[in-house]
């Protein structure tokens, strides 16, 4: 008879395990979408104050034409 309930309770036990398992992997997934959202985010704005400054200002600060914004600011995506 202890057998059996010993038996019983490792099965509440594995599906309480995978249940929580289950769960951490949708909260991690949920945390990287995040996380992307918050990177792209912060680009487009890297972007947008870059496109905002002058000829001048690019040259001068980032040494960088008008042309090369997008591949300054993704520079570490790029191959």
């Amino acid at each position: 008879m202890a057998h059996v309930l010993q038996s019983n309770t490792n099965v509440f036990g594995s599906a309480i395990g995978a249940v929580s398992n289950a769960v951490v992997s949708v909260l991690k997934s949920v945390g990287k979408f995040f996380e992307i959202l918050m990177v792209a985010n912060s680009r487009a704005d890297q972007l947008e104050k870059m496109n905002n400054l002058t000829d001048v200002e690019l040259a001068t600060k980032y040494g960088i034409n008008r042309d090369q914004i997008v591949a300054y600011v993704f520079r570490d995506k790029i191959f």
